[in-house]
């Protein structure tokens, strides 16, 4: 009896691609997401406007950034899922140059579609690819230029990229929380935090030195100004936590409590309060005027504290607890009767402001640093909490390293040249690969020119003139022509040249795609 092959089995589930066939496939995916993105690369760029259900409500972005447009092309397409991924470690690791990512691989990857037509092997492309990015990234590191403190502001523009976003106030408070938060020529974007308010313009977000609270005072009577408070955090209820109603011979230990007159009643009560003074007691030994609980607070403690002119906030949320706790040095205490010295923390100041229906609270503290995000719509604060993200992001490694090279095309088209004599230097098939490479650069200022409403060609010549002449800082500007432009970080060219290429050499590399025919509904991780 012959016997049956595993293989035929597992084919009647699964659909096999090998070979040319994936790698076609591969390349007409991401050129279809290039081609979807690509209008949207510089500051004429288009909005893309992308839907999606989340359960039954139909979300609705209208956005620049080419993560979501990928995020969503790429639910049922592996290749365009990496592509996403990539993409989407491109936003968090520079914070900009994500369309300018997806157009240079897909141009690479058109162009060893045409090489491997002439029957040049992928692992010869990939060499030539791997020793023109190794140039390409020596001729971005000759050519930066470090950037002096006062072109901050305008290493940002390129992340605005016309949108008008980033007023020129907004600008200078990035910056300055950038310096508030830097120490050691290192920038902890972790102390930065965003906080939403829903009303007025995208313009009035303001910069406040220190930390922000949602939360309203226990009492009215309360102050609203705090100078140099001193502070304390817990997690517990004050006094007595609340007892844990178990059956009969459940939990840890059995109690009963035995009330049967109104005077053991009135003795049980009286106890609790004075578990409570004795607890709130400690904050007036050690000097606390500023108290946040994690827990409601009961009425006879607000009223306590009232009295004692302490400023008190009650279900404060566990993360804005550990916040509060980090950023004025206290020690997050699990009851107020354990209170100690070394638990206090404090601050420059304290004020609690009407915004609207709502209150928030102000801790003035060192190195510390809130954005008030203000906007009428989710898709107005969606869009200026990601612009201002990648704005943070793009100062962190502007901190680390801040060299700056041409934009708007200017440095891709010198690139591009610079490899076109680098090319000469083989005399095998890898020279056609160096030379593709050269020319996949140039799609960048290309496209460039398309969403400015100019002639590509036209655009490209005149800026190849200008290279030949010398003039390396002029690139395709708004309105078309070729002038002095702006610059932006050499970290961001140089990060889009190795992620293109890591990409590329990544898809050259699958010679075959498994893929199931029916749905798995349930993944189990291993």
């Amino acid at each position: 009896m012959p016997t049956k092959n595993v293989f035929d089995s597992i084919s009647k589930h699964s659909h096999f691609n090998k070979g040319r066939e994936v790698w076609r496939e591969n390349l007409r995916l991401t050129a279809l997401a290039a081609d979807q993105v690509r209008s949207s690369l510089g500051p004429n760029g288009a909005y893309k406007m992308v839907t999606y259900n989340r359960g039954p409500e139909k979300i609705v972005k209208v956005t620049k950034d080419a993560v979501p447009v990928l995020e969503e092309l790429a639910i049922q397409q592996p290749a365009l899922a990496v592509l996403a991924e990539a993409a989407k470690m491109q936003r968090q690791e520079i914070g900009d140059g994500v369309t300018s990512f997806v157009v240079l691989a897909s141009a690479l990857l058109k162009k060893a579609d045409e090489l491997m037509t002439k029957k040049v092997h992928p692992n010869v492309i990939l060499e030539g690819y791997l020793e023109a990015s190794k140039r390409a990234l020596k001729t971005i590191e000759a050519t930066a230029t470090k950037l002096n403190k006062n072109g901050f502001e305008s290493a940002l523009e390129t992340v605005d990229c016309g949108r008008g976003i980033l007023t020129t106030q907004l600008r200078r408070s990035l910056v300055e929380a950038s310096r508030i938060v830097t120490k050691d020529s290192k920038m902890d974007k972790k102390r930065i935090r965003l906080v939403r308010k829903q009303g007025a313009q995208t313009s009035e977000t303001r910069l406040i030195k220190g930390i922000i609270i949602k939360k309203i005072k226990l009492h009215k009577n309360m102050p609203d100004d705090v100078r140099n408070p001193r502070v304390a955090v817990t997690s517990g209820r004050i006094g007595i936590n609340r007892v844990e109603v178990k059956m009969p011979g459940q939990g840890p230990f059995n109690m009963k409590l035995d009330i049967q007159t109104p005077e053991q009643l009135n003795s049980c009560q009286e106890a609790e309060r004075e578990q409570k003074r004795t607890a709130l007691g400690k904050l007036d030994e050690f000097g606390v005027n500023v108290l946040f609980c994690q827990q409601p607070i009961d009425t006879f403690s607000k009223s306590m504290l009232l009295d004692m002119g302490i400023l008190a906030f009650g279900s404060v949320d566990r993360e804005d607890c550990a916040l509060i706790s980090a950023a004025v040095g206290a020690n997050l205490v699990g009851s107020l009767a354990d209170l100690r010295e070394v638990d206090v923390g404090a601050a420059e100041g304290l004020t609690v402001e009407k915004l609207g229906p709502d209150e928030i609270v102000t801790l003035a503290v060192p190195k510390y640093a809130t954005f008030l995000l203000r906007g009428s719509t989710l898709q107005a604060f969606d869009e200026l909490e990601l612009v201002i993200q990648n704005a943070l992001t793009l100062l962190k490694m502007r901190v680390e390293d801040p060299h700056i090279v041409p934009s708007c095309g200017a440095t891709e088209m010198r690139i591009s040249q610079e490899l076109r004599s680098f090319a000469l230097q083989f005399s095998g098939r890898q020279q056609l690969a160096v030379t593709s490479f050269s020319e996949a650069l140039r799609e960048i200022p290309r496209c460039l020119a398309e969403n400015n409403g100019v002639n590509p060609d036209d655009a490209l010549a005149q800026l190849e003139k200008l290279q030949a002449d010398g003039i390396f800082n002029y690139g395709i500007c708004s309105d078309g022509s070729c002038r002095a432009v702006c610059f932006e970080l050499s970290e961001i060219k140089s990060s889009v040249i190795k992620r293109a290429y890591e990409f590329v050499a990544l898809m050259l590399r699958v010679d075959e795609q498994i893929s199931r025919k029916e749905i798995v509904k349930f993944h189990k991780k291993q």
